[in-house]
């Protein structure tokens, strides 16, 4: 929990907050002053932080300083990148936004980065599961995004003024399925997205910070995507793949899920985390060495297949029957391939097989 700080860091559950210049990143800390000698506009951005962790912890059944091991530390970074320039780690966030706008927040792109504090960050009060599917492609930025999805139904919530076609590079909506090209997965696709919208008429109506950005945006190269190939998860590339991307179908799918079942993404994130011992696969990682099985562990880890069963195990029986017509719909089956084939490399880390310091050695881990 936070010490030592103002009454709004307390009630939101962090250390410090930041606002920090393109020339001067060694802004003081909001948190240190007394409330009564806060600004209107730093007052206006910890009441948002205090609501986003509110609603956030109400998600998870718990209160905001459960939410966080240890209170967390956030930077509002002005970048001309705005937004699209925000990244968390450890127990911190930096929040980009626009230049002279007063560092008015995007709380759709902070609750995504709030996601990524909370699926790594090892709290028991928190989903155990965390800790297996933090580590998978098809989950981290997903679950990020499903977080702001819940929240706003959005991931990208522009500040009044600052809108343009940059805000849809993050868009979900029905009917993005894995049945789409491969190259709508692949690293490129996202900032041909941006170049794309930066070439189009309506910057010309934009705002000045969003023909900043797309200045700035011209200097990094061409970006150009051709969408011919099929996805196939037995083939794609794996360094290849954009993690922002891979997971959107299984958005998509929960998006139109929400709405048939009526329950809204918020319960649908709900449902999807209720359990207290979330469904796990079970592998058996055997060591070999010269043809002799040195080793064999039984390895249960929680994966983003095991969180669609759960989900599904949560519906009511009518509910169940519009998640199976929905899952053919969205091919979730190619994602979940995907997701096969690179859980396996973590498989074999989590069994720790003692012959893995022989470099000889060769493990391998079936699904029980």
């Amino acid at each position: 929990m936070a010490i030592d700080v103002n009454e709004l860091c307390l009630k939101a559950n962090i250390n410090s907050l930041r606002q920090l210049g393109i020339d001067d990143l060694d802004g003081e800390n909001i948190c240190d002053k007394p409330v009564s000698s806060l600004t209107e506009f730093e007052k206006i951005n910890l009441n948002n932080i205090i609501n986003v962790h509110t609603k956030v912890a109400d998600l998870f059944g718990v209160s905001v300083p459960e939410l966080f091991p240890e209170a967390i530390d956030v930077d509002i970074l002005e970048t001309t990148m705005g937004g699209l320039y925000s990244y968390a780690g450890g127990e911190s966030i930096t929040l980009g936004v626009y230049p002279e706008t007063n560092y008015n927040m995007d709380l759709g792109v902070y609750t995504h980065e709030l996601g990524h504090v909370l699926s790594g960050g090892g709290n028991p009060k928190l989903p155990s599961s965390f800790a297996d599917l933090d580590d998978s492609i098809l989950f981290t930025e997903m679950f990020a995004d499903m977080l702001s999805l819940s929240l706003f139904d959005k991931i990208i919530i522009p500040v009044e003024g600052q809108e343009s076609c940059i805000d849809r590079t993050r868009y979900i909506t029905r009917g993005q399925t894995y049945n789409m090209p491969q190259e709508y997965f692949l690293s490129d696709f996202s900032m041909a997205r941006v170049a794309q919208c930066c070439q189009s008429y309506t910057i010309e109506k934009s705002s000045k910070v969003i023909k900043n950005l797309c200045e700035e945006f011209a200097k990094m190269g061409e970006f150009t995507v051709k969408l011919t190939t099929p996805f196939d998860p037995h083939t794609v590339v794996r360094k290849s793949v954009d993690e922002h991307q891979i997971g959107i179908p299984l958005l998509s799918f929960m998006n139109e899920l929400s709405v048939v079942t009526k329950l809204g993404m918020n319960n649908i994130f709900k449902l999807g985390f209720k359990h207290d011992i979330p469904k796990s696969e079970s592998f058996t990682c055997s060591g070999t060495l010269e043809d002799k099985i040195l080793e064999t562990k039984v390895v249960e880890i929680n994966t983003v297949r095991s969180f669609m069963e759960d989900l599904k195990a949560s519906l009511l029986f009518a509910d169940q029957l519009s998640f199976d017509l929905l899952f053919s719909k969205y091919a979730i089956e190619k994602g979940l391939e995907f997701g096969d084939l690179e859980t396996q490399g973590y498989v074999i880390r989590k069994a720790n097989i003692e012959c893995l310091k022989t470099s000889e050695c060769q493990v391998a881990c079936l699904k029980n």
